[in-house]
């Protein structure tokens, strides 16, 4: 019943204002609204006012803030997490950081954008990992060429090649390979060659240009492509090496094997690392405590990082770190701050009770003898009787104070 009553208030509210809006485009200023309106038109006081009220809070509801979005945003696609700024559609920061979770595949596996681009990992310090398939130039024994794609295009102008982690890699006895795609704007081309006569001369595990060659990428490659060649149509070692493969890969996880002159499946994937940033800095994307920085190297934009003190998605706000649960640098006693912590050394000691400082120290207290007298041997010491303690010849006394106490303490001993 509520709910119906709700949503029929709803409907008649929007009804009149679409009314208004026509009528009086400055119907909600109350101004205008009693200076320009037409009395036919006026409501009293209190009536604007109460539809008023209501109107802000159906936009409240009805445009909820984009933070307010995320809270109902899905991080996973299967078994990969998605870290915001990327996001499944509707949950990603921009166009270029969309993932689209394709669940015909079973566990679901998530694309870059809407390509067929797999994407393995991603991390907050700007690595987004993966896979590619290689360019291919295959050809039988009689020197016609076979079916398959001799170029590899990865039209992503928004991310960059990791220049550190990747390597362009080309594998075949009669083959060479191009690499080209735009730095600054600029067209960049490199290429790279691998021949050899017979198997035997191929060493496994290596790629120094006898059946694989590598080199290195440069800083800021987008938009790269990779083409395969062959010199001779494979046509002198077709019977061990029928194609030319080419491809980039992520150097540290892959190792060249001679089984691969003679076969590398359609499907086979290579993992590959891209760089991202956020390309657009009227873009506030850094969250609470979150600060900017440059990348290193030839990537424009920024990202983001917790600041010292606190951990967590910088683009989504980070949380502040407890020390004190963590290994510190305090001896004794640890107190947790926003993003920081203090130490401090427990009743009875002194110092900053820090292990790369001075720590804590007991502190001394002034002790002083104290030896029990009986009233006779007080008051002479005091100057009130006599020295006759009835100790003999032998008899000594001496007086002192306690600090502790304000008190005048005497002691007397019989000097043996």
């Amino acid at each position: 019943m509520a709910t119906n009553a709700t949503d029929e208030l709803g409907n008649y509210i929007k009804l009149h204002l679409t009314v208004y809006k026509k009528n009086c485009e400055l119907a909600l200023i109350w101004k205008s609204f009693k200076e320009n309106c037409s009395s036919s038109w006026r409501l009293d006081t209190m009536g604007f006012l109460a539809l008023l009220m209501v109107v802000v809070l159906l936009s409240a509801i009805e445009a909820p803030a984009a933070a307010q979005d995320r809270l109902h945003c899905s991080d996973r696609c299967g078994n990969s997490t998605i870290p915001y700024p990327f996001g499944l559609d509707g949950c990603n920061l921009s166009p270029e950081f969309l993932i689209t979770c394709n669940d015909s595949f079973n566990p679901p596996l998530p694309f870059l954008r809407k390509s067929n681009i797999k994407v393995k990992n991603i991390t907050l310090d700007g690595k987004l990992e993966i896979v590619t398939i290689a360019a291919r130039d295959c050809y039988n024994q009689s020197g016609a060429r076979q079916p398959g794609f001799r170029r590899r295009i990865l039209t992503l102008s928004n991310f960059t090649i990791s220049k550190s982690q990747n390597k362009f890699t080309v594998i075949g006895c009669d083959s060479y390979a191009y690499l080209q795609g735009f730095r600054d704007g600029k067209l960049y081309s490199s290429g790279c060659m691998s021949v050899c006569a017979e198997r035997e001369f191929v060493d496994d595990n290596s790629c120094s240009g006898s059946g694989c060659c590598q080199i290195e990428i440069p800083d800021g490659l987008y938009r790269a492509n990779v083409t395969a060649y062959s010199f001779n149509n494979h046509t002198n070692v077709s019977d061990f090496n029928p194609c030319t493969y080419a491809f980039i890969v992520e150097d540290s996880k892959f190792n060249f094997s001679f089984k691969y002159l003679q076969n590398i499946s359609n499907t086979a994937e290579f993992p590959m690392v891209l760089d991202w940033a956020i390309e657009d800095n009227n873009t506030h994307a850094c969250k609470d405590h979150a600060q900017s920085y440059q990348p290193p190297g030839n990537i424009s934009g920024y990202r983001c990082e917790c600041k010292a003190g606190y951990q967590g998605n910088p683009y989504v706000g980070c949380q502040d770190i407890n020390e004190c649960e963590n290994e510190n640098e305090c001896t004794d006693k640890c107190t947790n701050t926003d993003g920081n912590y203090t130490c401090s050394c427990p009743k009875g000691y002194h110092g900053d009770g820090r292990k790369d400082g001075q720590g804590c120290t007991p502190n001394q207290l002034s002790l002083v003898k104290i030896t029990l007298v009986n009233p006779e041997e007080t008051e002479y010491l005091l100057g009130e009787k006599s020295n006759d303690f009835g100790h003999g010849d032998d008899s000594t006394a001496s007086a002192g104070y306690d600090s502790m106490k304000n008190n005048l303490i005497l002691s007397v001993g019989d000097g043996r």
